[in-house]
């Protein structure tokens, strides 16, 4: 059974793998991708929306075969670009 990363943040896991990651000496700063799905529910957007901006440039991806995957730093750039100011 595949799990959602919603499912696996609300039960904790991910902490949990990094406090792993941390104790058996595995390095925290690899980065966990996000499907495009993920990064268009964080968004609030549709996921051709999210097709779009990768088309445009606003939003940096990895195409990894058919999919795009997105690292966290790839959602802050974006998210920071994105800023308006007040």
């Amino acid at each position: 059974m595949r799990a959602t990363r919603a499912a696996i943040r609300s039960t904790g896991m991910l902490d949990r793998d990094r406090q792993t990651r941390k104790s058996t000496g595995m390095p925290l700063t690899e980065p966990l991708t996000l499907s495009s799905r993920d990064v268009a529910d964080r968004l609030g957007v549709s996921r051709p929306t999210v097709a779009r901006l990768i088309a445009t440039g606003d939003l940096q991806a990895h195409r990894v075969g058919r999919q795009y995957r997105f690292t966290e730093s790839d959602l802050d750039a974006y998210l920071q670009s994105a800023r308006v100011a007040s």
